[in-house]
């Protein structure tokens, strides 16, 4: 009889063995399309045998583990390329936006409008006395201030835009550090306890992917299946079941940086620190590539404003003082840069100020100090530190720069996203 019970409790045993695989195998049926799934298997192994008679004899199979079929460096790499792939479609898009910016056109942008404004300069060196085309030179010089006025509230636009979604992006790293670390606790609990806690692991795998798309993060295991998420340069983000808040502080210009609980109830700053993921790349955006276009910007309205109000002043306008003599040292231009830069309002409101002459004793038949003006369009200068260069030149040099990191930031994002 006891034999009997043996193989019948051997069979049992079998039975319940393969039970258990066809659950796992239904249960990676119905989730072939769950996205962070990992298939699992089956490991069995022979049941410890009986010892009958001095003879050791066979009871069958048992489970001896359900496992996930996973490949822990490839997923590690996957998380880190993920990261890399999100920066670079971020960057990608962002830079989208600048050269939406630096749109050019004859008729449409900076090119245009700097050309008609040296045009307007040789149609009034022909007529200097004439309101008309006085008038027309105004309206060019507006029109050449309220582009570059455009341009620079656009790039600032831009760069706040960044900065508002680098305060939303927090919220999100917070949460997922938080369910990291609830799921850290889950799975120590339950391995602890002899059970296995795959699900759980996909849902930490799925969370850390998640979390890497934002930040460049690194992980590493400790013996009782809690995983540490790292941050930049050593910072911890997760350790075990707890994990420390990030947020942001206001840097001084407007902005805010990247900031990390520092275990003292203070704060440590980590924007530098943080070159990957979605973040990475709305850092990168805002304090590099979008202020150095904007910098650029600047040079050239901070040139042209120098330059033009350097050779007006010298000249001479038709309007007399209370002495009868023609009014000089007048502006042109006022403001410092792209953002600033105006017609300068009392010409605006007078434009017999507009300085053509270069002779008050030939006012108003003089035109040399038009044609000094207008001649700047073809004169080298010291632009943004680039000496020797003209300012179409320079401009040119900018859109060709810009053009240039856009197929870069292109080519970038679809060899990344070959790689994942």
């Amino acid at each position: 009889m006891t034999g009997l019970f043996s193989i019948l409790h051997m069979g049992g045993g079998a039975l319940a063995a393969q039970q258990m695989a066809l659950q796992v195998t239904g249960q990676n049926i119905a989730n072939a399309n769950t996205p962070g799934y990992s298939r699992q298997r089956v490991s069995m192994a022979a049941a410890i045998p009986n010892q009958i008679n001095g003879h050791l004899i066979g009871a069958g199979v048992k489970v001896a583990s359900v496992d996930r079929i996973v490949d822990r460096f490839l997923n590690e790499q996957l998380a880190v390329e993920s990261g890399k792939l999100t920066f670079l479609n971020s960057r990608r898009e962002g830079f989208d936006r600048l050269e939406a910016v630096f749109a050019d056109s004859e008729e449409y942008g900076l090119s245009g409008t700097l050309s008609a404004f040296w045009n307007a300069w040789h149609e009034l060196s022909n007529d200097p006395g004439s309101d008309v085309t006085r008038t027309q030179l105004l309206s060019a010089g507006e029109d050449l201030s309220v582009t570059f006025n455009r341009m620079h509230a656009d790039l600032d636009r831009i760069a706040s835009d960044m900065d508002r979604s680098l305060v939303r992006s927090v919220d999100e790293v917070n949460e997922l550090a938080r369910r990291i670390a609830d799921l850290n606790s889950k799975i120590s609990w339950a391995e602890s306890a002899g059970a296995n806690a795959n699900d759980y692991r996909d849902a930490r795998d799925s969370l850390v992917k998640e979390l890497s798309t934002l930040m460049n993060i690194s992980t590493f295991e400790s013996d009782n299946g809690m995983l540490a998420v790292v941050v930049g340069n050593g910072n911890m983000l997760v350790n075990g079941d707890l994990y420390s808040r990030v947020s942001t502080v206001p840097e001084g210009s407007g902005f805010h940086d990247l900031a990390i609980e520092d275990g003292a109830g203070g704060a440590r700053v980590i924007t530098d620190s943080v070159t990957s993921g979605r973040i990475g790349a709305l850092i990168k955006l805002r304090d590099s590539d979008i202020r150095k276009y904007r910098d650029h910007l600047d040079a050239i309205a901070a040139s042209l404003i120098e330059t033009v109000n350097l050779i007006h002043n010298q000249g001479y306008s038709i309007k007399p003082d209370i002495d009868g003599n023609y009014v000089t040292g007048i502006d042109f231009f006022t403001g410092t840069g792209a953002g600033t830069i105006a017609v300068n309002p009392d010409v605006v409101s007078d434009n017999r100020l507009i300085a053509a002459a270069a002779d008050q004793d030939m006012v108003p038949g003089d035109n040399r100090n038009a044609l000094a003006l207008a001649a700047l369009q073809h004169e080298p200068f010291t632009i943004g530190g680039q000496p020797s260069v003209r300012f179409s030149d320079f401009y040119a040099s900018v859109l060709s720069e810009l053009g240039s990191e856009v197929r870069q930031a292109t080519s970038a994002a679809a060899h990344g996203s070959s790689v994942v």
